[in-house]
């Protein structure tokens, strides 16, 4: 280990740490932040390597802890520091065959099933923890919305029956929902964090081609399987967590099946109108994305599709 390089990992954990903190204390205003810690921790590695990582996320659980106290230390590093981390460092490495000067870095679509696999075991782990069930959830936003009805008289369909009615829709999309949009703001985090440590000139590895070059392998396809189960057979914590392996399933194979929407694009003049329609519709509903879920599992898992080697590196 490098002094260097510990060093600049401290430093960043310590701005990671606080830019929680500053989350905990502003509340979903300051939502944004929690992604500036995860970026800082994926540029510490990225840039300095695995022990920078390694500081970095040391570094940020200690402030936390002495700040907030375990719970959202440990939660925070679950589901922020160590992906992060991990994912800067399976970004840099890589196998150069021998006699030859080409590197095989490790494949962009195994280090998107990293971060689902790490995230699916953090929603679970923190769920399980904070005991978190369907009945929990349904409390929480049956109180969420009662506080909504006695701010707001007026609005429609916020009685009693309504309230509960929309308490248990909620409850049941947000499992749905929540890790989703988590993997997919830690992709773009992560996007940005190699962004800034190349064009510092600090970033082994090559430029990817993102578009024709990433698919999930097969093994992705035990997400969908066991999420469809967990959703459709089981109640209880079991339901939970298909729950989150499902969501994590469709945004992985969405992410694909948008990098496949880009290949396509390629030299197409109206490929930019067509990208923005394409992702503004993703924003407005939620149909649009199993769309390009299902192109991603079939770009990933057909024959004729393309399959990067994987490295031999450990």
């Amino acid at each position: 280990m490098t002094n260097k390089a510990i060093l600049t990992g401290l430093l960043a954990g310590i701005a990671a740490g606080l830019c929680v903190l500053a989350t905990v204390n502003m509340g979903p205003v300051a939502y944004f932040l929690m992604f500036i810690a995860a970026g800082a921790v994926g540029v510490a590695t990225m840039g300095w390597g695995r022990d920078a990582g390694i500081a970095a996320t040391v570094a940020a659980f200690g402030v936390l802890v002495l700040a907030s106290g375990l719970p959202i230390a440990a939660a925070s590093t679950l589901l922020l520091f160590v992906p992060a981390g991990w994912t800067g460092y399976l970004a840099n490495l890589g196998h150069r065959r021998p006699g030859e000067a080409a590197v095989d870095w490790y494949p962009l679509g195994r280090i998107l099933l990293h971060l689902m696999a790490l995230l699916a075991f953090a929603f679970i782990a923190v769920g399980y923890a904070d005991g978190i069930t369907g009945v929990e959830l349904a409390k929480a936003f049956t109180e969420l919305f009662r506080e909504l009805a006695a701010r707001q008289p007026d609005l429609p369909g916020l009685d009693e029956a309504g309230i509960a009615r929309m308490a248990q829709i909620y409850a049941r999309l947000l499992p749905l929902v929540a890790p989703g949009m988590w993997l997919l703001t830690h992709v773009l985090t992560a996007f940005i964090a190699a962004g800034i440590t190349r064009r510092s000139g600090l970033m082994a590895r090559a430029r990817d081609d993102v578009a024709a070059g990433t698919i999930l392998p097969l093994e992705a396809g035990l997400f969908v399987l066991a999420g469809l189960a967990g959703v459709l057979v089981f109640d209880g914590a079991l339901n939970l967590a298909g729950s989150v392996l499902l969501s994590l399933a469709v945004c992985g194979y969405a992410l694909v099946g948008l990098a496949q929407l880009h290949l396509r694009l390629r030299g197409n003049p109206a490929a930019l109108l067509i990208l923005i329609v394409a992702y503004g519709s993703i924003l407005i509903a939620a149909f649009p994305i199993l769309v390009f879920a299902l192109m991603g599992l079939l770009r990933s898992h057909l024959p004729s599709g393309p399959h990067p080697p994987t490295p031999k590196s450990t």
